[in-house]
């Protein structure tokens, strides 16, 4: 499976304080009478994917909870978290590790990103973010992936 920007919330982001990630998607706007405030963000495929992969093992801190979030701003300021994950401690945290879960059904407002929330003071680390529709396809080459260097 290959990864585009569209899918891409994070690539190979640095984690070290609690943070929203880089790339917050637009979902655009909904028009209609009345219009619909919320999105099926797995365009008829469901369920979609939360993959996350580890680039750069952790050091430092205890743990890290990533929450998938929707908002009808950009900022996410007001959001609505639709999943959390349980806090993954420190040791799990090495390279290659990968996390594939499957987003619930939910009211997904215009703007869609992912808040990593970090237990500690984390000195490194870092992560791919995606929502991907199939992970049973992700696979990670040698020479060709982030986890490989």
């Amino acid at each position: 499976m290959l990864l585009d920007q569209e899918q891409v919330l994070a690539d190979r982001v640095a984690i070290t304080t609690t943070a929203i990630m880089p790339h917050v998607k637009d979902l655009g706007p909904f028009s209609g009478t009345p219009p619909n405030t919320f999105r099926d963000i797995g365009g008829g495929q469901w369920p979609p994917w939360l993959y996350i992969l580890v680039t750069t093992a952790f050091a430092g801190g205890t743990s890290i909870v990533f929450e998938v979030l929707s908002d009808d701003n950009a900022a996410l300021s007001t959001p609505t978290i639709h999943y959390s994950t349980a806090a993954i401690p420190l040791a799990s945290l090495v390279k290659g590790y990968e996390l594939k879960t499957a987003l619930p059904p939910s009211q997904y407002q215009q703007y869609l990103g992912v808040r990593a929330t970090v237990a500690g003071t984390m000195t490194g680390g870092a992560v791919i973010v995606a929502i991907v529709e199939d992970v049973d396809k992700i696979r990670q080459y040698r020479g060709n992936s982030p986890s490989s260097a």
